[in-house]
């Protein structure tokens, strides 16, 4: 799925199938409409066999709703969009969904914005909503509100079978002088209430200077592990990946790790996992530096018996 910007700027979600031996199959629209929609996001839903698309759908000049519609595997179908939250004073941004393989529903996770004080607004916290499978949002008018510390945002989220429940990562924003974008977890039960405390994945204070962590993606293997990886901050051109991995109870499996760091700037991680021979794979986007634009670079690593850790392009 994607955001297709048009000539003069109006922007629409569309999506294409690709087979399982990678061959490219037709497109079509999700939404399409006079405000703009963006940053889709998708989940699958194995046993109804069909797609909740989320996106976020603009009211007003940065003023953004969420909204979903349910696509059947084969194409567009005929299931109309539904709006998933609206709220006074506030604007909310690039959505998450997840699939609950137990309970067969979705949760829907964004970042709302505090827009009182002026556009586009500042973080005030990180909600969500649990959907039905056929799409109807549960208890509409009271999400469940995951956390509000210190201006969360950048989330992303993955639901572990073995657990029923959620892990969510995120950026929180620490005001000290010594440290500024930090990296966050939270575990959240199936039901949309948060487990424990909020969990400290990397915080930066080094007393040189704040090295801001941004653009968090966590993966789990649905078994007794996750995967954070992020962006750090080694200089203001110069971005590097880290990771760590997390036990299902919340607790470090060890310290973060490099997985990439070169003299050319990488961002914009992602992370997926095979539980079944433990192992992880991490993929970036790379400045080719000069100009010269960028490469999708990658990196597996794990501990099962046939992994064999590399880079790839």
């Amino acid at each position: 799925v994607w955001s297709n910007e048009w000539p003069g700027g109006g922007r629409d979600i569309y999506a294409r199938r690709v087979s399982e031996s990678g061959q490219v199959l037709s497109w079509f629209s999700v939404s399409t409409g006079a405000n703009n929609r963006l940053r889709p996001a998708v989940a699958y839903n194995h046993t109804n066999d069909q797609y909740l698309v989320v996106w976020m759908q603009e009211v007003s000049s940065n003023v953004y709703e969420i909204w979903g519609r349910i696509i059947p595997w084969n194409g567009p179908g005929t299931n109309a969009d539904f709006k998933i939250i609206s709220w006074a004073n506030r604007s909310f941004w690039v959505p998450r969904v997840a699939w609950n393989s137990y309970r067969n529903e979705y949760f829907v996770v964004w970042n709302a914005f505090d827009t009182s004080g002026g556009l586009p607004g500042v973080p005030s916290d990180i909600a969500g909503y649990r959907v039905s499978a056929s799409g109807v949002v549960q208890n509409p008018g009271s999400p469940s509100i995951l956390t509000t510390y210190a201006y969360p945002h950048q989330v992303d989220m993955v639901y572990n079978l073995a657990m029923d429940e959620y892990f969510l990562a995120f950026v929180v924003v620490h005001t000290s002088a010594t440290s500024g974008n930090d990296i966050y977890g939270l575990r959240v039960g199936w039901d949309g209430s948060p487990i424990g405390g909020l969990i400290e994945i990397y915080r930066d204070d080094f007393a040189s200077g704040r090295k801001h962590q941004n653009a968090p993606a966590v993966a789990t293997h649905e078994q007794d592990r996750y995967m954070v990886v992020w962006e750090h901050e080694y200089d203001s051109t110069d971005h590097d990946i880290y990771g760590r991995e997390y036990n299902v109870n919340g607790t470090p499996a060890g310290s973060y790790f490099t997985i990439a760091s070169w003299t050319e700037d990488t961002t914009a991680p992602d992370v997926a996992a095979n539980g079944a021979n433990n192992e992880w794979l991490a993929v970036w986007q790379q400045d080719l530096g000069g100009g010269a634009g960028y490469a999708v670079k990658g990196f597996r690593w794990g501990s099962g018996p046939t992994v064999y850790t590399y880079f790839f392009d």
